[in-house]
């Protein structure tokens, strides 16, 4: 309802994400099970040529699986040159990533990150999911658990294969030490121990983001807590085993991207269900030597 600026966004995932966190307002009432009403500040700005609409995000998690995974899709099925919507804050890394695909800056339009941008013909690019989890992919039945498109995250998974992997194998510890929520305590004695076992320690906002993708396109093994860092396993090969260190927050996407690659997943420390919760942002120790 443009008139009373309010928009209707389909509910994409069992409990509510952050609205503010994919830039679509701030919800303003439940309207079914699987729909709620959404108020946005409008920006001003109308598009009336077709764009490809993906989620604007901050996060890179959500980039990574939404952005990424669905221009992909809609280059599969559009081909080349399509408009893409993006966020006016856009950096060159994520710019880069696009490019892996081939799409162009050319291609980008540019909206309000935190302003609703009124879309005449959007182009919304869907999961492509089931409601059964459990979905047979390369002859194999995987569960997914969550709401991870198996089809072109695999088709994206090869893209950079091909482009990045063939190298030596890696080991790799994904650092929170510059993180403000939900670090490891402990982690300097943490990565002395996985050290011994050939792993290399890296704070990935630090990293050049094509060495970021090469680097875990040839990981045979990633430690990771839980966090943005962990959904970087979209570029690793079926074979890589991924160890995620549980949290509270845990909503276990990235053991949805692992079901969809076929790597070898395994949560360490796993918490009771009663336990979890998504707010929580608490700092952890792990017991190293196990």
């Amino acid at each position: 309802d443009l008139a009373n600026k309010l928009i209707v966004q389909p509910h994409p995932i069992d409990e509510p994400q952050s609205p503010r966190a994919n830039a679509f307002g701030s919800v303003a009432r439940t309207v079914s099970e699987d729909r709620v009403t959404v108020a946005y500040r409008p920006s001003g700005q109308t598009i009336s040529e077709p764009v490809v609409k993906t989620v604007v995000a901050h996060g890179h998690g959500i980039f990574v699986l939404d952005c990424l995974v669905g221009a992909h899709h809609a280059s599969a099925v559009l081909g080349e040159g399509f408009p893409l919507l993006v966020s006016d804050t856009l950096d060159e890394r994520r710019a880069f990533l696009l490019g892996l695909l081939g799409v162009k800056p050319s291609q980008f339009i540019k909206v309000p990150y935190m302003d609703g941008t009124v879309l005449r013909h959007p182009l919304i690019v869907s999961r492509v999911l089931a409601r059964d989890p459990i979905r047979e992919i390369d002859g194999r039945k995987r569960n997914l658990r969550c709401l991870v498109d198996p089809i072109y995250t695999s088709s994206f998974n090869k893209i950079i294969a091909n482009r990045y992997g063939g190298d030596k194998p890696r080991r790799v510890y994904i650092s929170r030490g510059d993180a403000t929520v939900r670090q490891i305590s402990n982690e300097s004695d943490l990565v002395d121990g996985l050290s011994r076992f050939g792993f290399e320690a890296h704070q990935l906002e630090t990293l050049d983001i094509e060495k970021t993708v090469a680097m875990f396109a040839n990981a045979e093994m990633i430690v990771t807590p839980h966090g943005s860092g962990a959904f970087n396993s979209l570029f690793s090969p079926p074979s890589t085993t991924v160890i995620e260190i549980d949290h509270a927050r845990n909503d276990f996407v990235p053991f949805g991207i692992s079901r969809a690659l076929g790597h070898r997943y395994r949560i360490f420390n796993r918490l009771p269900e009663n336990l979890r919760l998504r707010s929580n942002q608490e700092h952890q120790t792990v017991d190293v030597d196990a």
